[in-house]
């Protein structure tokens, strides 16, 4: 498999949906989520629905490592614990310049704590869209649509 060139990490109806929906714009995609059922559901449900290119990964390693770099990673992530999990397991495996889209219904408080974490790096290295600077960029859902 060539690696992919976007990521989806949180596979309930909403993001199962849509990495059948980038998947059908001729982006294959990888899928990852923390209940396993689901990682084996989403792409044989979009290989039996349309052939579809959806590649799922039980390990949050193989996943990073399936994507293009810098890596791109939309999480649809239920928030508060869930979301901190998932970007605490994610990011282990990411780099300089990679980034998290948080497009889940997260909490403002918990977004500026995930700005002020461990999401920052020398000023002068900036690789985010925006005016911020982090050694992983961490985009909300609100920050996306003022970027676009």
């Amino acid at each position: 498999m060539a690696p992919t060139r976007i990521g989806l990490a949180g596979l309930a109806v909403m993001g199962q949906n849509l990495a059948s929906s980038i998947a059908e714009k001729g982006f294959p995609i990888s899928a990852y989520n923390r209940t396993t059922s689901k990682i084996d559901e989403t792409p044989e449900r979009a290989k039996l629905e349309r052939n579809l290119p959806v590649y799922g990964f039980h390990d949050p390693a193989s996943f990073v490592n399936s994507i293009q770099k810098p890596r791109v990673i939309m999480m649809l992530v239920k928030a508060g614990s869930p979301a901190d999990q998932t970007i605490a397991t994610l990011s282990a495996y990411m780099e300089k310049c990679d980034c998290i889209i948080d497009g889940g219904s997260e909490w403002n408080e918990n977004i500026e704590r995930h700005e002020k974490a461990r999401y920052r790096r020398h000023p002068s290295q900036s690789c985010c869209p925006g005016s911020r600077q982090w050694p992983l960029c961490y985009l909300s859902a609100k920050e996306v649509q003022a970027i676009l």
